[in-house]
């Protein structure tokens, strides 16, 4: 955020993904063969321009990644999995989402804190 005028200033976006070879055996079970973890970030600044703000692409924090294969299961991919039996990714993705109202100022000041301290 800008000083007083509360533009948007930049924003960066990162994802991190894995990518798994998973057997279920006929009991329902399901065991990790491999896996694989990467991830896409994006940066972009924003600056005034004739029409309004326009964003501009930080080259130094627009990058991806992939890490190696690795066998075993991950922490995180064992509870992902363990909840796997559930609803899938297409009956969640139909969900309707819940809404983050920022009424303030000072509420994008407290989420924006909070979201930085995450990391």
């Amino acid at each position: 955020m800008s000083g007083g005028d509360a533009l948007l200033s930049d924003i960066g976006v990162r994802q991190s993904f894995v990518c798994a070879l998973v057997a279920r055996a006929p009991d329902d079970a399901l065991y990790v063969l491999q896996w694989i973890p990467w991830y896409v970030q994006w940066s972009c600044e924003f600056a005034p321009g004739p029409a309004g703000l326009v964003p501009r692409k930080i080259a130094a924090r627009t990058r991806a990644g992939i890490g190696p294969v690795q066998t075993g299961v991950p922490p995180i991919l064992a509870q992902v999995l363990a909840g796997a039996r559930g609803s899938t990714a297409n009956v969640l993705a139909n969900a309707s989402p819940i809404p983050t109202v920022l009424s303030r100022r000072m509420d994008v000041e407290a989420k924006l804190r909070f979201l930085r301290a995450r990391g």
